[in-house]
Protein backbone atom coordinates (compact mmCIF):
# COMPACT_ATOMS: atom_id res chain seq x y z
CA UNK A 1 0.00 0.00 0.00
CA UNK A 2 2.99 2.40 0.84
CA UNK A 3 4.33 1.89 -2.39
CA UNK A 4 1.00 2.85 -4.92
CA UNK A 5 0.56 5.09 -2.34
CA UNK A 6 4.14 6.72 -3.31
CA UNK A 7 3.68 6.40 -6.69
CA UNK A 8 0.40 7.64 -7.08
CA UNK A 9 1.49 10.82 -5.55
CA UNK A 10 4.92 11.47 -7.06
CA UNK A 11 2.92 10.72 -10.47
CA UNK A 12 0.46 13.55 -9.26
CA UNK A 13 2.81 16.31 -7.61
CA UNK A 14 4.57 15.91 -11.55
CA UNK A 15 1.89 16.02 -13.35
CA UNK A 16 2.04 13.04 -15.32
CA UNK A 17 -0.37 10.55 -16.45
CA UNK A 18 -0.98 7.23 -14.83
CA UNK A 19 -3.22 4.68 -14.33
CA UNK A 20 -4.02 1.96 -11.02
CA UNK A 21 -5.01 -1.66 -13.25
CA UNK A 22 -6.36 -4.40 -11.32
CA UNK A 23 -4.83 -7.61 -12.83
CA UNK A 24 -7.19 -10.89 -12.18
CA UNK A 25 -5.19 -14.04 -11.89
CA UNK A 26 -3.29 -14.68 -8.50
CA UNK A 27 0.63 -13.59 -8.87
CA UNK A 28 1.24 -14.99 -5.33
CA UNK A 29 0.08 -16.89 -2.51
CA UNK A 30 -0.17 -17.26 0.92
CA UNK A 31 -0.35 -18.89 4.10
CA UNK A 32 -2.82 -18.37 6.72
CA UNK A 33 -1.37 -17.67 10.93
CA UNK A 34 -1.53 -21.35 11.73
CA UNK A 35 -2.41 -20.02 15.78
CA UNK A 36 -3.42 -16.86 16.96
CA UNK A 37 -0.35 -15.85 18.69
CA UNK A 38 0.88 -15.27 14.95
CA UNK A 39 -2.59 -14.16 14.07
CA UNK A 40 -2.36 -11.20 16.55
CA UNK A 41 1.32 -10.84 15.67
CA UNK A 42 0.30 -10.38 11.78
CA UNK A 43 -2.83 -8.09 12.70
CA UNK A 44 -1.01 -5.92 14.99
CA UNK A 45 2.23 -5.60 12.29
CA UNK A 46 -0.84 -4.70 9.43
CA UNK A 47 -2.66 -1.97 12.06
CA UNK A 48 1.11 -0.40 12.61
CA UNK A 49 1.85 -0.36 9.00
CA UNK A 50 -1.52 1.32 8.13
CA UNK A 51 -0.93 3.80 11.08
CA UNK A 52 2.50 4.86 9.50
CA UNK A 53 1.18 4.31 6.23
CA UNK A 54 -2.02 7.49 7.37
CA UNK A 55 0.99 9.49 9.32
CA UNK A 56 3.38 9.54 6.18
CA UNK A 57 0.78 10.54 3.93
CA UNK A 58 -0.90 13.15 5.64
CA UNK A 59 -0.62 15.58 3.45
CA UNK A 60 -2.73 13.38 1.18
CA UNK A 61 -5.82 12.56 3.31
CA UNK A 62 -8.74 14.80 2.27
CA UNK A 63 -6.56 16.30 -0.37
CA UNK A 64 -8.86 17.05 -3.46
CA UNK A 65 -5.49 17.52 -5.44
CA UNK A 66 -4.88 13.76 -5.38
CA UNK A 67 -8.15 12.87 -6.26
CA UNK A 68 -9.32 9.39 -5.80
CA UNK A 69 -6.35 8.79 -3.44
CA UNK A 70 -6.65 11.81 -1.37
CA UNK A 71 -11.01 11.58 -0.94
CA UNK A 72 -11.64 8.08 -0.80
CA UNK A 73 -9.01 5.62 -0.38
CA UNK A 74 -6.94 7.51 2.76
CA UNK A 75 -9.76 8.90 4.15
CA UNK A 76 -12.13 5.29 3.84
CA UNK A 77 -8.84 3.93 5.57
CA UNK A 78 -7.85 6.21 8.52
CA UNK A 79 -12.31 6.40 8.99
CA UNK A 80 -13.07 3.04 8.51
CA UNK A 81 -9.94 0.42 7.91
CA UNK A 82 -8.21 1.98 11.35
CA UNK A 83 -10.35 2.16 13.91
CA UNK A 84 -12.10 -1.44 12.84
CA UNK A 85 -10.24 -3.31 15.23
CA UNK A 86 -11.29 -1.65 18.39
CA UNK A 87 -14.85 -1.62 16.67
CA UNK A 88 -15.03 -4.93 16.59
CA UNK A 89 -13.62 -6.41 19.89
CA UNK A 90 -15.88 -3.68 21.37
CA UNK A 91 -18.54 -5.06 19.73
CA UNK A 92 -17.59 -8.99 21.03
CA UNK A 93 -17.75 -7.65 24.11
CA UNK A 94 -20.99 -5.53 23.96
CA UNK A 95 -22.36 -9.35 22.56
CA UNK A 96 -21.03 -11.00 25.47
CA UNK A 97 -22.74 -8.87 27.92
CA UNK A 98 -26.21 -8.64 25.90
CA UNK A 99 -26.05 -12.62 25.93
CA UNK A 100 -25.05 -12.98 29.72
CA UNK A 101 -27.95 -10.13 30.37
CA UNK A 102 -30.08 -11.94 28.62
CA UNK A 103 -31.25 -9.08 26.04
CA UNK A 104 -30.55 -11.51 22.82
CA UNK A 105 -33.69 -12.23 20.74
CA UNK A 106 -32.13 -15.53 20.05
CA UNK A 107 -34.47 -16.12 16.73
CA UNK A 108 -33.82 -12.64 14.69
CA UNK A 109 -29.91 -13.89 16.36
CA UNK A 110 -29.41 -16.92 14.70
CA UNK A 111 -30.93 -15.83 11.07
CA UNK A 112 -28.64 -12.80 11.08
CA UNK A 113 -26.10 -15.41 11.75
CA UNK A 114 -27.24 -18.00 9.06
CA UNK A 115 -27.96 -15.12 6.62
CA UNK A 116 -24.16 -13.11 7.32
CA UNK A 117 -22.57 -16.59 6.98
CA UNK A 118 -24.66 -16.91 3.60
CA UNK A 119 -23.91 -13.41 2.10
CA UNK A 120 -19.48 -14.21 2.99
CA UNK A 121 -19.72 -17.51 1.13
CA UNK A 122 -21.46 -15.71 -1.82
CA UNK A 123 -19.15 -12.98 -1.79
CA UNK A 124 -16.36 -15.59 -1.51
CA UNK A 125 -17.45 -17.86 -4.01
CA UNK A 126 -19.96 -16.04 -6.22
CA UNK A 127 -19.18 -14.95 -9.42
CA UNK A 128 -21.60 -12.24 -9.64
CA UNK A 129 -19.75 -8.76 -7.89
CA UNK A 130 -15.97 -10.84 -8.34
CA UNK A 131 -12.95 -8.60 -8.32
CA UNK A 132 -12.76 -9.65 -12.30
CA UNK A 133 -15.12 -6.40 -12.47
CA UNK A 134 -13.13 -4.02 -11.12
CA UNK A 135 -10.95 -1.77 -12.84
CA UNK A 136 -9.17 1.28 -10.56
CA UNK A 137 -8.44 4.34 -12.06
Amino acid sequence: MDIVTRMCTYMIDNKLKYAIRYIPTTQCWTEGPPNMKVFSRQRTRWGRGLAEIITMHRKVIFNPRYKQLGMVVLPYNLLFEFPAPIIEVTGIFYYIYLIITGQINWPYAIILLIFVYLYSIMITHGDLVGPHHLQVL
